[in-house]
């Protein structure tokens, strides 16, 4: 786990002492499983991506 929360800091060139990093990885190990839940949705399981989408505005956007 704190290999993924030094790459999540290095792309984001984010820098974070031992301390700090301590800290993150706790709190990424108790985050983790509620971020996931967010994408397991079984009843969308046979929906198809939508791949394109054109939107097109009524009238003026304010």
């Amino acid at each position: 786990m704190p290999l993924i929360v030094r790459g999540l800091l290095a792309v984001a060139r984010l820098p974070a002492d031992e301390h700090q990093l301590a800290g993150l990885v706790t709190a990424y190990a108790a985050q983790r499983p509620a971020l996931d839940a967010l994408y397991d949705l079984p009843e969308a399981c046979h929906a198809l991506p939508v791949l394109r989408r054109d939107v097109q505005a009524d009238g003026p956007v304010a």
